[in-house]
């Protein structure tokens, strides 16, 4: 009876530990198919993001080749025809003198097109980094108001800062720059003759500043808002002297604004104009104040 207590025992121990290995085996089994899964569904979203950034540089460079071939050359041989036209004895004084406002405008559209292209050159390579700075409002707008003033003299419109003296935001002092030059170019571009476009700045809770930029021009259209605030296509439209853009200064514009912690919004005044608004980061306990260029 003693041995076959013992076997009985043996043999229940021995069936106990074959279970339990296939148990374990099961467990193992069934963990390296879910790491085969997780690995698979790894490398699939992997290609899949790899497809959307390939996707996203075929983009951009389209578009961009678009803006060479067509906001960069168009206007050059346009502007080599005006100096040959302006090279002959056939023009009136005052031929001449519209001939090389109109040479002046098509130039500096140009040079603003060649600009965009380079700041999003260094966008890109940055990353959407930023070096964050206390940076005087009043005194940045007013050193983009002289960068801007020959083109505003040419058609007679006025710009007024309105921001005041004391008005300090936190944020990268070339993006901001740029971000307050181009809005005050646009509404230079669609503002009509003799009309005058304006830059204010006040206080939007404990947090941020909030900028305007306003216009008295042709308006823009609710599609045109939806567009330039939600899409990543490129497009420009012309200016009421005819100017042309490549429409690139919007969207870096856009992205510069949201890489320092604020947001674009734009209003649409009937008959009035554009007023386009954004938000900057209040000033930050940094001990550099940096004021302009």
């Amino acid at each position: 009876m003693l041995l076959n207590f013992l076997f009985q025992s043996t043999s229940g121990s021995n069936l106990l530990n074959i279970n339990t290995l296939i148990i374990f085996g099961s467990w193992i089994l069934i963990l390296g198919l879910l790491l085969i899964i997780l690995n698979k569904s790894l490398k699939n979203k992997k290609l899949v993001s790899r497809k959307k950034e390939l996707y996203e540089i075929i983009s951009t460079k389209n578009q961009l080749l678009s803006i060479i071939g067509h906001d960069l050359r168009a206007p050059l041989s346009a502007n080599h025809n005006l100096i040959q036209l302006l090279r002959t004895n056939a023009l009136t004084d005052e031929e001449r003198d519209l001939l090389l406002s109109n040479l002046s405008l098509s130039t500096a559209s140009t040079v603003e097109t060649i600009n965009n292209i380079y700041e999003w050159g260094k966008s890109q390579l940055s990353s959407g980094q930023t070096e964050p700075r206390k940076l005087n409002l009043n005194l940045l707008a007013k050193s983009n108001f002289e960068l801007l003033a020959e083109i505003a003299s040419q058609k007679n419109i006025t710009l007024i800062n309105n921001i005041p003296a004391d008005l300090v935001i936190t944020g990268d002092l070339n993006q901001v720059s740029f971000i307050i030059r181009n809005l005050l170019g646009n509404a230079i571009k669609f503002s009509f003759p003799g009309t005058f476009v304006e830059i204010s700045g006040e206080e939007n809770g404990e947090e941020f500043i909030q900028v305007s930029v306003k216009d008295h021009g042709v308006g823009i259209a609710d599609e045109t808002i939806q567009k330039i605030l939600f899409s990543e296509e490129v497009f420009s439209t012309t200016g009421t002297a005819n100017e042309k853009g490549s429409g690139l200064g919007l969207r870096l514009s856009k992205e510069f604004i949201e890489q320092n912690g604020g947001k674009l919004s734009i209003k649409n005044n009937t008959d009035q104009g554009a007023e386009f608004f954004f938000s900057l980061r209040r000033s930050l306990n940094l001990d550099k104040l940096s004021i302009g260029y």
